[in-house]
């Protein structure tokens, strides 16, 4: 059986970062009041704080080191999510690096790694280091080339431990935390003196996350990890997540709720009852979601929302303008980057988006390249051509090379995706009442034509600002404990804890899946919220990012990928079928899953030999 493992920080490796110490145990608890929803996006962290007894939030600013030396301090609404790690030169993919800057790389230093701490890798599987070939897997492959395109620059790495972006996550968080050393990175909140200010950043009794409908069990194990390494919050079942069309249209349906003798929000809620698309536009997704809205000042529930996911954004739009009009237009070899990997316009083609993101920023071209794309892409938007000089030459670029090589594949994307919905709800194209739209508005104009030609009888409600006064994203998470009927109840029960509990009740008999969910049931399972769960777990479906699979191999380095310990989980169904109505666990391959759960979970905050009860189980 999967037995306890001794807690993080007890020595398993001298790699492993010791596991913190809130300054002040007895400040944090459950009946604090103060929640905190964090917006995670590659353009920063945008954060805002909750007061639950008086439902007033706060949103949180940030001074740079640099800042803090001038009067008057100037601040920004994000906390630049990018840091910058020095590898060691004698052991470069083992240990974790020392983060040496965040927002910036510092000065007169040649061998730097840039990490996101949003990069992909977070939703890709879970960090854990191997004792025998003392080293971290796995390990991302970040660059190809050819022969043919040679890398011209030695010093952009082509490999990254995937520890380093939870690493770089860790180091962003602590800035949130008042008794930790954020690199001269600080925050304020506009109507809280610093001293309240830090005392409720010590007391956060919840912190709530954006979630992509298609993310990862590995996503939400590394972000509860890197939350609990920063010392925000003492257990994992105090970080919560939401899906961020709902995340994003709460602050809307707040206004709408509140009571009628409340001031009025402004501008006026133009909210209705009826049929809804959602779609929240962000620099990495496009987030859907089709509900029935009921009327004001009803909220619906987490089970009334059907919800889609397209992993293509503003960032993708960007790299489809510079592979699609900017390239052609460059000197032969100039971009050192090879063109058959460029991604498929409008396409999520994650890999080689991955690949190309990271060679774009990380270099001098690829980052002028990026410039001119979103200035393309924002001056397009409202003039017929846009006029772009290289070196001697001018070029002309006009607006309809960008609708038809750039557009009009993500609307065809997203044409489908929104057609899967409606198909899955049982709706009608003139069923749609009204279409929301939220987040980025750099997508607006053109999205707005597409979506009136897809529905032109729906009414559209476009909530985007280019100067929004706070984070709404941040504002609907923190918002969450308001509305508990937003929590999605099966939540409570992930895959990983699922597979780890069916593991735990087993005795090495043959079960039916009947008996199974009486064993579950039997250690206080509700089998009935995640029945669905559980038989695709007996018949094969491993969580998603516990054990990279197929679909991702290209992301990691041949070595990691063919690693032996990842090859024999592959190998092997983790549960037999002796016949078509039974199951048992695979009596070979217990042995080595039981070895990398035990490995995984002594270097890490979470056990999961409990569900994340909270909130439903704190009244709420």
């Amino acid at each position: 059986m999967i037995q306890q493992s001794p807690v993080p920080g007890s020595g398993v490796t001298p790699h492993q970062p010791p596991r913190p110490t809130p300054a002040h145990p007895s400040a944090q608890g459950r009946n604090s009041g103060w929640f905190l929803g964090l917006d995670l996006n590659e353009s920063g962290l945008g954060a805002v704080l909750l007061h639950r007894p008086t439902q007033t939030h706060y949103a949180l600013r940030w001074v740079s080191p640099e800042a803090a030396a001038t009067q008057p301090i100037p601040s920004v609404d994000r906390l630049p999510i990018t840091v910058y790690f020095a590898p060691n030169p004698q052991d470069p993919a083992a240990a974790v690096p020392p983060a040496i800057a965040l927002g910036h790389p510092p000065a007169g230093l040649q061998n730097w790694v840039r990490v996101s701490a949003v990069q992909q890798g977070l939703d890709l599987g879970l960090p854990y280091y191997g004792a025998e070939a003392q080293a971290w897997e796995p390990v991302l492959q970040l660059r190809v080339t050819s022969p043919q395109f040679p890398p011209l620059d030695p010093q952009i790495p082509a490999t990254l431990p995937l520890i380093w972006v939870r690493q770089a996550l860790d180091t962003v968080l602590q800035c949130l935390n008042p008794h930790r050393d954020s690199l001269g990175w600080h925050c304020t909140a506009e109507g809280l003196v610093p001293a309240a200010l830090a005392q409720a950043l010590e007391k956060l009794e919840g912190i709530g996350v954006a979630v992509s409908h298609l993310a990862s069990e590995a996503y939400a194990f590394n972000v509860r990890e890197a939350v609990l390494a920063a010392g925000l919050v003492r257990q994992p079942d105090q970080v919560y997540f939401l899906e961020g069309a709902i995340a994003a249209l709460l602050p809307h349906l707040h206004d709408r709720s509140l009571p009628s003798n409340a001031p009025p929000p402004s501008p006026p809620h133009p909210l209705q009852p009826g049929s809804t698309l959602i779609l929240h536009l962000d620099q990495g997704t496009t987030e859907l979601a089709l509900v029935s809205l009921p009327p004001a000042p009803l909220v619906p529930s987490a089970e009334d929302f059907l919800h889609g996911s397209l992993a293509h954004g503003e960032q993708a739009l960007n790299q489809d303008i510079i592979s699609q009009l900017l390239y052609p237009l460059l000197p032969e070899d100039q971009l050192d980057f090879d063109p058959q990997h460029f991604p498929v316009p409008g396409e999520a083609d994650r890999i080689h988006r991955s690949r190309f993101q990271h060679y774009l920023t990380h270099s001098a071209l690829g980052n002028l390249l990026l410039e001119a794309a979103t200035q393309l892409r924002l001056v397009l938007q409202h003039q017929e051509q846009f006029t772009l000089r290289i070196g001697a030459a001018t070029h002309i670029l006009h607006r309809a090379d960008l609708i038809t090589k750039v557009l009009q594949p993500y609307f065809y994307c997203l044409n489908s995706l929104v057609n899967q919905l409606l198909s899955q709800g049982g709706w009608g194209r003139d069923s749609v009442a009204q279409v929301v739209v939220l987040g980025n508005p750099a997508l607006v104009p053109h999205l707005a034509t597409w979506l009136h030609q897809k529905f032109p009888q729906a009414q559209p409600v476009d909530f985007t600002s280019p100067t929004p006064p706070t984070p709404a994203l941040a504002v609907g998470l923190a918002l969450l404990p308001l509305y508990p009927q937003l929590f999605n109840a099966v939540a409570q029960y992930s895959d990983l804890f699922l597979l780890l509990e069916i593991l735990r009740a087993y005795r090495g008999e043959t079960l039916t899946l009947s008996q199974v969910c009486q064993r579950l049931e039997a250690r206080g399972i509700n089998t009935y919220l995640c029945h669905g769960q559980i038989q695709r777990l007996l018949q094969g479906t491993l969580p998603k990012g516990l054990v990279p699979d197929a679909v991702v191999a290209g992301y990691f380095t041949p070595e990691s990928w063919h690693h032996g310990l990842y090859a024999t989980l592959r190998s092997q169904p983790l549960f037999l079928q002796p016949s078509p109505q039974t199951y048992q666990v695979n009596p070979s391959l217990y042995p080595t899953f039981q070895h990398y759960w035990q490995t995984l979970v002594a270097q890490s905050w979470q056990s999961l030999e409990e569900p994340y009860l909270w909130p439903l189980s704190y009244g709420i």
